[in-house]
């Protein structure tokens, strides 16, 4: 499928998902390159293993929504919310998450590179096994009570509670 097709079916599903607040859009492993989402509403959205560069996110709504192992390169994520959305191996690089709101999601095992975090609020972020080069932050930054254990996944004997703890 083209890319103009592509962009016309994600813009129809966005405002299928606005109509339909229940709706969970499945886009994993889709191809969002070059994507003009700005302001979408893609809460709970699966978004795993999906590729973007270029992507256009300003302002989108991604609460708790999953992009585990998702490629994000020179994505433009500027004052989106990404409140309790699972990143859990996903790729940044030169993203832009200025103003952006993380709080409470997993960034575990997150490699990020060049990316700019000015304003962004990552308290209770879970940031076990992060990797991080060239991160552009400042004073309004807030980076608190950030969980730094590892959260227990699938196939384990243990289980996460809400707090971050493990639970065995």
């Amino acid at each position: 499928m083209n890319r103009q097709y592509e962009a016309i079916e994600l813009a129809l599903r966005t405002r299928m998902i606005d109509a339909n607040p229940g709706i969970e859009p499945d886009l994993s492993s889709a191809m969002l390159d070059r994507a003009a989402l700005s302001g979408a509403n893609l809460r709970r959205a699966n978004l795993e293993e999906a590729h973007m560069v270029h992507a256009d996110l300003r302002k989108a709504h991604l609460q708790e929504a999953k992009l585990l192992r998702a490629w994000l390169d020179a994505v433009d994520l500027h004052d989106a919310d990404l409140s309790g959305a699972d990143l859990f191996g996903a790729y940044l690089s030169h993203t832009d998450l200025r103003g952006a709101g993380l709080k409470k999601a997993s960034i575990e095992r997150v490699k990020m590179v060049n990316t700019k975090l000015q304003r962004a609020n990552i308290s209770g972020a879970l940031v076990y096994g992060i990797s991080a080069w060239d991160l552009d932050t400042d004073d309004k930054t807030i980076q608190n009570d950030l969980v730094i254990t590892p959260s227990v996944r699938e196939g384990s004997s243990a289980s996460f509670s809400p707090t971050g703890s493990a639970i065995v």
